[in-house]
């Protein structure tokens, strides 16, 4: 609740400007697997939580059938719809709002790894999240302590790939989350 009460009015960057409301997380919180995606989208923008549209379905099917009865939370990079990025054809914050909404993330990690069950787990959803949390990358982002992480593509990707491919590219992201569920 402090969490929520400290970044609901955020405007530490543009994307304030566009967004109906801050999207935060949705999940148990704290967790063992925290799955981080990119950006809200539309239905997000609306409804307040991440991964709630088509891709949240598609990516909440794939939690279904992997987590194995282990808690798991969801957030994003950034937590406000990308507008003006989305009106220009791509959905993908700027660097500024990434880089803006670091400490929103870096203290909802330390929410997620408290408590009995420390976070196990981090998914990156997306190959934007991949680059920000993989720590070869330039500018990527440090937690408190060093979070094992795994890379699935995003549903959306799935959804906007061809439908010949689709079956394989959701094989592909089930068996990788349930490999690495597997090993904890």
């Amino acid at each position: 609740q402090e969490h929520a009460a400290r970044w609901k009015n955020c405007r530490l960057c543009s994307l304030c400007e566009g967004r109906k409301q801050v999207v935060l997380a949705r999940g148990k919180v704290p967790c063992e697997v925290l799955f981080i995606g990119e950006a809200p989208g539309d239905s997000e923008n609306v409804i307040g939580q991440p991964f709630v549209g088509p891709a949240g379905h598609l990516l909440q099917s794939w939690i279904d059938k992997t987590m194995n009865g282990y808690t798991w939370a969801i957030t994003n990079l950034v937590a406000c719809f990308p507008r003006k990025e989305k009106e220009e054809g791509t959905n993908e914050p700027p660097d500024k709002a990434v880089l803006a909404c670091k400490p929103r993330l870096q203290e909802f990690v330390r929410i997620c790894d408290g408590g009995v069950k420390a976070l196990r787990l981090i998914v990156c959803v997306g190959s934007l999240s991949r680059d920000w949390l993989d720590p070869k990358a330039r500018d990527h982002i440090e937690f408190h302590r060093e979070m094992p992480t795994i890379h699935i593509i995003h549903p959306a990707a799935v959804l906007k790939a061809n439908f010949v491919s689709r079956p394989l590219l959701v094989k592909k992201a089930v068996v990788t989350l349930a490999n690495a569920i597997e090993s904890l």
